[in-house]
């Protein structure tokens, strides 16, 4: 009875452990687990530091659209007062130069 017993309880062990995966294989799924994991992990902070960069032109395209702005509009005064200064000259008297020798 006792070895009946016995050689049942081998037998199911051994259908265990034919069912049971290989350890060396085991160790190889694992540790190509854990590579991508790193691969994944670095992407993920490369995706991080690229959007921070995004950020950081998007804050600068913003200013240079407003340095743009204030350059445009330094330009059109400059404009206005040289065409200012033109009608002026076009208003006075044609003709009518003072002297060399008069200063006011």
């Amino acid at each position: 009875d006792l070895i009946v017993s016995l050689q049942n309880q081998i037998k199911i062990l051994e259908e265990q452990l034919s069912k049971a995966p290989d350890p060396v294989e085991l160790i190889e799924v694992r540790a190509h687990f854990e590579g991508i994991q790193r691969l994944t992990e670095e992407k993920d902070k490369q995706i991080e530091e690229k959007n921070q960069h995004i950020e950081t032109l998007k804050i600068e395209l913003d200013k240079a659209g407003h340095d743009k702005e204030a350059i445009q509009n330094l330009y059109n005064n400059y404009m206005l007062q040289m065409q200012t200064l033109i009608n002026q000259k076009a208003i006075e008297a044609p003709g009518t130069k003072k002297k060399w020798w008069q200063f006011w």
